[in-house]
């Protein structure tokens, strides 16, 4: 794990920073996440199919209303600065091993509550699985970010990654596509401003890192006078951008 990677996810390990992320990509920038409700979980997933762990970045258990009702949701947010073109498998491994995790905990549960006998009702498949027919799963969702000004050209879809784009192939399997990157080198103002903290100055220097220009037109452009230490930190340590030299009049 390189040096943005390692302070990207001490970012999102603050709860204001996580929710602010999720708020702006997922919700437009309104306030439906709160930090004070985000409960933490851990940041390894067990891949059952190859008996492997996965780190995830940073992963908070949600609740949000929709509908009328109060649900859970997991959401993952990866950091990435170097392109990774596989990421379309990472980012499904990530996925389905949130789901098969929280199988297998049900099936816990449900053996550690039916373990004096086979409750009334149950079928026999229900009992020998440990779950029910009925049993929910909690909506995951993945968030990708990356840290430079550099555009994401690669693939955000299995079936481009695929060797062939034959039609009655790719009708008999089923696509994987990667939703919600955060990509500052496509992001307008528009998009900075549904960041309430400071995480829209550092994706905003992220987009005019490439150029000096536009990078010092960036700093000067207000804002970055007083901003909160962890951002601080990553601009100077990742970006490696010290402010106090760049902002004009000091």
């Amino acid at each position: 794990m390189g040096l943005p990677d390692i302070k990207g996810k001490v970012l999102f390990e603050d709860e204001r920073y996580f929710a602010d992320v999720c708020n702006a990509v997922l919700h437009d920038g309104r306030q439906v996440i709160e930090p004070h409700k985000l409960q933490k979980l851990p940041n390894s997933i067990i891949n059952y199919a190859e008996n492997r762990e996965l780190v995830r970045d940073v992963q908070r258990k949600v609740q949000v209303r929709t509908d009328g009702k109060n649900i859970y949701e997991i959401i993952g947010i990866e950091n990435m600065d170097d392109l990774d073109y596989a990421m379309v498998v990472r980012d499904g491994d990530y996925y389905f091993s949130s789901f098969s995790e929280q199988v297998r905990e049900i099936r816990r549960t449900n053996k550690e509550i039916w373990k004096k006998g086979r409750p009334r009702g149950l079928t026999k498949d229900e009992w020998l699985r440990k779950f029910r027919r009925d049993e929910k799963l909690m909506p995951v969702v993945n968030i990708m970010v990356l840290w430079n000004g550099r555009d994401w050209d690669g693939p955000t879809s299995l079936f481009e990654m695929l060797e062939t784009d034959d039609p009655g192939i790719l009708s008999m399997m089923n696509d994987y596509k990667m939703k919600n990157i955060v990509i500052p080198a496509r992001m307008t103002e528009a998009d900075f401003a549904k960041f309430k903290t400071d995480i829209g100055k550092i994706l905003k220097l992220a987009k005019g890192s490439t150029s000096k220009k536009e990078l010092m037109k960036t700093i000067n452009s207000g804002g970055y006078e007083a901003i909160d230490i962890p951002v601080a930190d990553y601009i100077s340590e990742v970006l490696k951008i010290r402010l106090d030299t760049c902002i004009e009049g000091d």
